[in-house]
């Protein structure tokens, strides 16, 4: 991605388009979400931090741009910035607000946060409705989804205990597409079993996963052909 987008992202003065109209960036922002999300071009990623720190400023800026680069800023985020949104949820009142924190802290990608964040989730600090909202967030963050399953097997007693088995709960696991993945979900669930109305989202989730590794396992050969094929050389 990056050797394919870096002259295009070299030509734009990504400074000058924070205050640009809306109209103006939307291939600038799409390009932002492909080579500084994706491909995480390190002139993108420094671009990003340096706009999520101005977030917490409250300085106005492009609003599609910005929130790109807030996005990208909170995936490769720090402590002292994990740190400040998590002084801001403890500190609301405002249900919203503390739902967009929840949001911002599960797209954090360092294994050390992520585990701040699941042990927030089932720590009793956040309301029920919130703790079932951040496990979700974690486990649309791929960076987060593994850890976030090890995690619920580890934590059982204390999601059981915390009201967080529910439909929702898997919705989140049908994001596996991996058998491994799907084989240890069902002998879990084969162990520790569920109420009534809960076996038939489980099997669906099953399904979904299953779908979506024998999909993957008919695509990934082909697809990894046309990518040797159409990767320009690198010019490092």
């Amino acid at each position: 991605i990056r050797a394919t987008f870096a002259p295009r992202v070299r030509s734009i003065d990504w400074e000058s388009l924070v205050h640009a109209s809306a109209k103006r960036v939307d291939l600038q922002t799409e390009l932002l979400n492909i080579v500084g999300g994706i491909g995480r071009d390190p002139q993108l990623l420094n671009f990003s931090r340096r706009l999520t720190g101005e977030v917490a400023e409250a300085k106005t800026r492009n609003a599609a741009l910005l929130a790109a680069a807030v996005q990208i800023g909170y995936q490769n985020g720090d402590v002292p910035l994990y740190d400040s949104l998590l002084a801001r949820l403890r500190s609301s009142r405002n249900p919203q607000e503390r739902i967009q924190c929840s949001q911002s802290l599960a797209r954090f990608e360092s294994p050390q946060l992520v585990q701040r964040s699941l042990t927030l989730d089932v720590s009793g600090e956040l309301a029920v409705g919130e703790a079932r909202a951040l496990r979700s967030f974690l486990f649309q963050n791929p960076a987060a989804r593994s850890a976030s399953w090890e995690f619920l097997g580890r934590h059982w007693d204390d999601v059981e205990k915390r009201d967080l088995v529910t439909r929702g709960l898997f919705g989140d696991l049908s994001q596996f597409c991996d058998f491994t993945t799907g084989s240890q979900i069902d002998e879990f669930f084969r162990l520790h079993k569920l109420p009534d109305e809960l076996m038939q989202p489980l099997a669906e989730a099953l399904s979904t996963i299953n779908e979506c590794y024998s999909v993957r396992e008919r695509v990934q050969p082909n697809l990894h052909t046309w990518l040797n094929a159409t990767t320009p050389p690198s010019t490092n």
